[in-house]
């Protein structure tokens, strides 16, 4: 911060006044349209060459239009002297991936003009006009370096005579700190040479270095700027400008152009700026410029929304399209190992790997079918177990059909007879039939916990004792049954939520970093194991467009 000021007030204080004092400028030989285009230029002394951050741009230096934030239109009033009118039309747009590109016109009228011939008698009246149409072409080449070009094309009527050049300028801005603006404006780098009776006239080059340094104070905006030029018809000619941003409203003004000074203000509301400046003129009548600028459309920052926003929802259909194809494949491959499980009678394997299939693709009708056949396998094996008076394998046997196939007919009657049976208590039904879904679902651990809550109720109950005793044999073998235990696993289902919410948010790598971590910890999770595969596809298609 202390070295901003420094250069700022050297800038200001030492560098800019005395060389604004020292160089008064070349009168009388600068080209018509060298009064510029804008009132917000013009109350800062003209010194635009390295601020150039609207569409007077176009004028000042082609390369600030990449400075415009959105669509821009800007209209510029200026009454000259003896009727003479200065008028100027200039719009700017932004296109992402492309630059901006800008369009100006630019009018001066010297009213009606007397003629006389030799001897001085009164030949007719004529007018006198220039015309100025100019299109311009600006790109961020680099972070810090701007580079923009305009093609002039300039007419001359006087009278009966007509006369067309064509011309061009050049500039650049290179910005190396977010306080220092540096400027170049290269003016009729390719001249436009008019013909009027049987003189021709090229627009003489000119060349100018601007500075801009500017600096935030709470609500306040300091722009301090300063050109300095000279060219082949005019010697070196120092500008001097300031501008005071109050809240991003209220601009104030000043500026100093080779002998002429000049104010200005600016009101800033509802993207709708109004310009005034007030140049005073030595020994002249003193001019006022009126502009005003309306920014419209799409900013760089929400066209870059809108394309990434379009680059995503086409990625997306591109990639569901692949997933559904995924999907199938990895479902039948899960289908496949049920199928052969079956075939070897390992029905609770098969079973396992058919509820994969079905969470890989929830409509795989090959699986669905095999799980109603397990269930029914199953349902077989629990009567002949009940008919040989093995309740407690019967009941196993029944929620195991269940678990296959919960709506199948016939189990939950059988589960109630078997309850009476074993003459298990009302109050401990609930927890002793918990015990046996558990203990069907291979979770040993949480299944002697439920029995043990039914034994406290039911302290004699010899079959409930039974069920303990093969839960903790199971459990002390280390056949639990369960790959991962319940903690691992709900830590693994959090992940894959923290997953969710971050490919939601929009940042797919996180996700899918997430997700691996959640298969790390569950690698049955088909779900994180899903997120994993859409997510890589939607960062190789997003690459391919060059989106990151």
């Amino acid at each position: 911060m202390k070295i901003k000021l420094i250069i700022i007030n050297l800038f200001a204080g030492v560098l800019l006044i005395p060389l604004s004092q020292a160089f008064p400028g070349d009168y009388g030989t600068a080209p018509v349209f060298e009064a510029g285009a804008g009132a917000r230029p013009a109350a800062m002394g003209n010194a635009f060459t390295a601020v150039a951050d609207d569409s007077s741009a176009i004028y000042y230096n082609p390369a600030g239009l990449s400075l415009i934030k959105a669509q821009e239109l800007s209209l510029l009033y200026y009454q000259l002297y003896e009727g003479a009118l200065y008028n100027s039309a200039a719009y700017g747009q932004t296109l992402l991936d492309f630059g901006t590109l800008g369009a100006a016109f630019y009018l001066y009228s010297a009213g009606t003009i007397s003629g006389y011939d030799s001897n001085d008698k009164k030949t007719g009246d004529f007018a006198f006009r220039e015309y100025k149409a100019v299109v311009s072409y600006a790109a961020h080449i680099e972070k810090v370096l701007r580079l923009g070009v305009a093609v002039n094309v300039i007419n001359s009527a006087m009278g009966k005579e007509n006369s067309t050049g064509i011309g061009a300028d050049a500039g650049l801005l290179y910005e190396p700190f977010d306080f220092l603006r540096l400027g170049f404006m290269a003016r009729n780098l390719f001249r436009p040479v008019q013909s009027l009776g049987t003189e021709n006239e090229g627009m003489p080059q000119v060349y100018t270095l601007g500075i801009l340094l500017k600096q935030a104070f709470g609500a306040v905006n300091v722009n301090i700027s300063g050109d300095f030029s000279a060219g082949e018809s005019e010697n070196f000619r120092a500008r001097a400008g300031l501008e005071l941003v109050l809240y991003d409203t209220l601009s104030l003004r000043a500026g100093y152009d080779s002998g002429r000074y000049s104010i200005g203000a600016g009101l800033d509301l509802f993207n709708v700026r109004a310009d005034y400046a007030y140049i005073a003129v030595n020994y002249l009548e003193n001019l006022q410029r009126i502009g005003i600028s309306y920014r419209f459309g799409m900013s760089l920052d929400e066209q870059r929304e809108r394309k990434k926003s379009e680059i995503m929802n086409q990625v997306r259909k591109i990639v569901e399209e692949r997933l559904r194809s995924k999907e199938k494949k990895n479902a039948m491959k899960h289908y496949a190992a049920a199928y052969e499980y079956y075939r070897n009678g390992s029905y609770e394997n098969a079973l396992n790997e058919a509820n994969r299939a079905l969470e890989w693709r929830e409509d795989t009708k090959e699986a669905i079918i095999m799980k109603n056949t397990i269930a029914k396998v199953y349902y077989g094996e629990a009567i002949k177990q009940y008919k040989e008076g093995n309740y407690i394998g019967a009941l196993e046997s029944f929620n195991d059909a269940l678990a296959a196939n919960p709506s199948l007919d016939g189990p939950e009657g059988y589960i109630a007879e078997i309850n009476t049976k074993l003459r298990i208590k009302e109050e401990t039904k609930s927890d002793f039939n918990e015990g046996i879904r558990l203990y069907s679902a291979k979770d040993y651990g949480a299944a002697i916990k439920a029995w043990e809550k039914a034994l406290l109720v039911d302290p004699a109950n010899q079959n409930v004792k039974i069920c303990l005793a093969a839960a903790r044999r199971r459990l002390n073998t280390g056949k639990t049954g369960t790959a991962i235990p319940a903690a691992q696993a709900e830590a693994a289902k959090k992940l894959y939520y923290e997953g969710i919410n971050a490919y939601t948010a929009g940042d797919v790598e996180k996700a899918a970093v997430i997700w691996e971590q959640a298969l790390k910890l569950n690698p049955d999770d088909v779900k994180s194991a899903r997120g994993i595969e859409k997510a890589g596809m939607e960062l190789e298609e997003y690459k391919k467009r060059g989106l990151k």
